[in-house]
């Protein structure tokens, strides 16, 4: 039996509405931004709810933005605010900040108290420079136990410490009247679950870092919290009448008999794939029951087993009684919607490498000390050395300061190349119309 995880929001659920084609407050056209550090950095839960939009809502195109950086905290999202959150217009933003404003140690001063105040410091400045919808994520888990399993010091308590700074999220978010996503709880139960079949399990090997499967409990969390539609599509045959209900799908050419069923299918979106890397944590996590749900029923059928074919292609086989009750084909990698929604997931891949050079951009922007107003850096780049006395020191490094200056004359064309590819992924995202054929087997066969 598996055991679902809960998921807990603090604050309010946003967008309860199936029917909504987008979070409310979006529209064609906007602009979703991810704010954060190392861990947004990482272009995976990012991934994930871009790759979901895309696939859950093909014809409403929306941009994308990843504004994390790693080692951030918040007075560094601060110093980057005009040029990098600001400057993209954004629409919606999602602030994940915390994991490195604790400072790795136990809850307390002075950290707890600048991370307050540089989180409202940033709150303001998203409310008074941007009109965008905020989401506050609290920082997600930090695992002292995998860590310690690896032979690395952990840092009893810090989680608590994590804990305590998404509480004050809730409090400022109830001040603001924002919603507060909590991240860390959903990692903290998924971990606990599958700790139960086994005790190494981990979503954060390192301890700070999810892997691709926290990652997506994580696109889960966000995703519920934004409300988006749980239905790919749901096509419901009743033999009798050769009738059909559908929901965000539209059956053309249907006829029925008690032993075969055919028609027309096209639907408004694709099935969201799930990364292989990622599918262990599906046993604790109701991601396919709550988001990805492509239901086809089929009532009034003879006893038996059914073959199901698709525009030709056999995809699987399903007993009638099954059929009956509805069947998920979400995660059916024979069928062509999901085949394409693998391609999709291929350009939105191609779109995220180009986001990462964005980033480690940025992250070289940090450590020459943030672009200033007359566009220069206050230093050059450097690297580690190892001195005479057999100790460390840096010195100015010409080589990665060359780079650097190359790079920041492909900024822009980055920036396109990454709206050419969104255009890319939703034009391989459109609905396409499938035959489906049902077919009793012979009970020999």
């Amino acid at each position: 039996m598996k055991r679902w995880i809960g998921i807990v929001l603090s604050a309010v659920a946003i967008g309860a509405g199936a029917a909504a084609p987008v979070p409310p407050g979006l529209k064609s056209g906007d602009t979703l931004l991810f704010l954060g550090d190392s861990i947004t950095h990482q272009c995976l839960y990012t991934r994930y709810v871009t790759l979901f939009y895309m696939t859950r809502y093909p014809l409403t195109p929306l941009h994308f933005y990843n504004s994390g950086v790693g080692g951030d905290q918040a007075a560094n999202a601060l110093k980057r605010f005009e040029y990098d959150v600001a400057a993209m217009r954004p629409a919606c933003v999602t602030v994940l900040l915390g994991m490195n404003d604790g400072r790795y140690r136990p809850l307390g001063e002075p950290q707890f108290g600048i991370y307050k105040t540089n989180m409202t410091a940033l709150v303001d400045r998203l409310q008074k420079e941007t009109a965008a919808r905020i989401f506050l994520l609290t920082p997600s888990m930090y695992d002292v136990k995998a860590r310690t399993m690896r032979g690395r010091p952990g840092i009893p308590g810090y989680n608590d410490a994590l804990v305590a700074f998404g509480e004050f999220l809730v409090s400022l978010g109830k001040e603001r009247g924002l919603p507060v996503v909590n991240l860390n709880r959903p990692l903290v139960e998924a971990t606990a679950a599958l700790r139960r079949s086994k005790p190494e399990a981990t979503l954060i090997p390192g301890g700070v870092h999810p892997d691709p499967a926290g990652h997506l409990v994580m696109a889960y969390t966000i995703l519920k919290a934004f409300g988006v539609t749980p239905v790919v599509s749901k096509a419901t045959i009743t033999v009798d009448n050769a009738r059909a209900e559908t929901e965000r799908a539209h059956v053309a050419k249907l006829t029925a008999r008690q032993d075969a069923v055919e028609f027309d299918l096209t639907e408004n979106a694709l099935p969201f794939p799930y990364r292989s890397d990622a599918r262990a944590v599906l046993s604790v996590l109701p991601f396919t029951r709550d988001l990805n749900r492509q239901i086809l029923a089929v009532k009034g059928l003879t006893g038996g087993e059914y073959r199901l074919e698709i525009d030709g292609v056999a995809t699987g086989r399903y007993s009638a009684d099954a059929l009956a009750e509805g069947v998920n084909l979400s995660e059916n990698e024979k069928t062509p919607q999901y085949q394409q929604a693998l391609r999709v997931k291929a350009l939105n891949d191609k779109r995220t490498a180009v986001m990462r050079r964005v980033r480690n951009f940025r992250l070289d922007e940090k450590r020459k000390g943030y672009l200033q107003a007359d566009g220069t850096y206050p230093r050059m780049l450097s690297k580690r050395v190892r001195a005479k006395d057999g100790g460390i020191k840096w010195v100015p490094a010409p080589e990665k300061e060359a780079r650097f200056q190359k790079e920041r004359k492909s900024v822009s064309k980055w920036l396109e190349e990454i709206r050419s590819l969104e255009t890319a992924c939703y034009e391989a995202a459109r609905p396409q119309p499938h035959h489906y054929r049902l077919v009793r087997v012979p009970a020999n066969q």
